[in-house]
């Protein structure tokens, strides 16, 4: 997702002075670790489940390889996941802008972090959503799947 991009940037566009306090690098450098542990989580736990997900459908539709994964990529990729992808790239180009061209005071600082940390948040939500309607997906389809094996009747 570009988080050390994220990072990266933030080290950039906000210097520490040794005025600041708590909008200084660590503060950039917490809020973009945060939102990366949890992406990083999310993503691990719901791949893995997916996963398995796509197995058992795979198994009880008699899905061969090819069509395993020219049916699972429909369950994964469809407009509402290319429109969530589309908002997280156009967050994260936001947060590459923050602060540009400028060495902000103190309360500019502060109020970048917070934007910062707004923007990730909705990342994370966003990606949160991403994966729950990928799931519901799959799950649509698992209970629409004649559960057993499959048989030349019922491979598709």
């Amino acid at each position: 997702m570009g988080i050390i991009v994220l990072l990266v940037v933030a080290y950039i566009v906000c210097p520490v002075t040794s005025a600041q306090a708590s909008c200084d690098q660590a503060g950039f450098s917490v809020a973009v670790s945060e939102a990366n542990a949890v992406l990083t989580g999310m993503n691990q736990r719901n791949k893995k489940a997916l996963h398995e997900k796509l197995q058992t459908l795979k198994a009880r539709s008699g899905w061969g390889d090819a069509d395993y994964i020219a049916k699972a990529a429909t369950l994964v990729k469809d407009e509402r996941t290319i429109e969530m992808d589309g908002r997280n790239k156009t967050l994260l180009d936001e947060v590459s802008k923050l602060g540009a061209g400028e060495t902000p005071g103190d309360e500019a600082r502060c109020a970048i972090l917070e934007r910062l940390k707004g923007l990730l948040s909705e990342v994370v939500q966003n990606t949160d959503k991403k994966w729950r309607h990928i799931h519901q997906k799959a799950d649509a389809s698992l209970n629409s799947a004649t559960p057993g094996f499959a048989t030349a009747n019922t491979a598709k």
